[in-house]
């Protein structure tokens, strides 16, 4: 009698279990690796691209020509990840784009050989977006920012850290069109002054998280009136931010919100006189 023929990974139910609890915890290199085993696999992993909601390309180095064997399968993105793709340029991410217009979450963090053509097709095509992170891209300016303003609603999450083109200007306009900002992260964009902190405290009422660290231009008026007028603020970070007073930051973290800079914590209640650990009304 002949002995029955050992299944394969593929032979088991795509849908129910490949999909649901075994790709999903592999990472993309796993994924592509797997697709050069065999026909059976590329077609089951091709496959769960097609079905997939969430990719993860960060730091992963390939071709475009690979990137794009990869992404053409993809019809169903919600949330994708090339932070640190140095390599990455604007062609396949615009298919990217085009093919999924349901994301959610797009983080282009360090793509420094874009060069703004695939942001303005994430703009026009994905009306859902509610979280960008274009950290370290020098190519992101004002014009870009014009250009999300144009077509998108939804944001409610922004990090532009590191982004030296952009104008001070540039970010008033932003913050009067995104009012339901929650994260901002605006680290290192060395125009920030307190107009643009003005603005913001000014429309966007339910902000959560600000960074704003190496925005030297900015004082402690503009962080008043952030605190002032957002109650739901939890996360303060003013690192490397010298015309913000160390009495002050100390009065802040008496309100319960937890601040990044150059002071620590100790130091600040040791020499705030007037702190008496910390359980005293303090007027901000």
């Amino acid at each position: 009698m002949m002995s029955a023929k050992p299944e394969q990974l593929t032979d088991l139910p795509w849908q129910d279990i490949i999909f649901q609890h075994i790709f999903p915890h592999l990472s993309v290199a796993e994924l592509c690796r797997l697709c050069a085993v065999s026909k059976s696999f590329q077609k089951v992993s091709n496959e769960y691209f097609y079905t997939c909601k969430q990719l993860d390309f960060s730091n992963y180095t390939m071709t475009d020509d690979n990137f794009q064997k990869i992404i053409s399968h993809c019809r169903n993105l919600q949330w994708l990840s090339v932070a640190g793709c140095s390599w990455l340029s604007d062609a396949p991410l615009m298919i990217v784009f085009k093919q999924n217009q349901n994301l959610v979450h797009v983080d282009l963090s360090k793509c420094v050989n874009l060069n703004g053509g695939a942001l303005q097709v994430l703009a026009v095509r994905c009306k859902k977006l509610k979280s960008l992170l274009v950290e370290g891209c020098p190519w992101l300016t004002g014009g870009s920012l014009q250009v999300l303003m144009l077509h998108q609603t939804e944001l409610h999450y922004i990090n532009v850290s590191g982004c030296w083109s952009i104008e001070d200007q540039d970010l008033v306009q932003f913050f009067q069109k995104f009012t339901k900002l929650k994260e901002v992260r605006l680290n290192q964009v060395e125009h920030v002054t307190d107009a643009s902190l003005y603005h913001l405290a000014l429309n966007c009422k339910k902000l959560e998280i600000l960074e704003l660290s190496g925005c030297w231009r900015i004082t402690d008026k503009g962080i008043k009136k952030i605190v002032e007028a957002c109650s739901t603020l939890k996360s303060l970070n003013v690192k490397s931010c010298p015309n913000i007073p160390e009495q002050y930051l100390c009065c802040l973290c008496a309100t319960g919100i937890k601040i990044t800079s150059n002071y620590t914590l100790a130091d600040m209640i040791k020499r705030r006189k007037y702190v008496d650990r910390l359980h005293i009304n303090i007027q901000i």
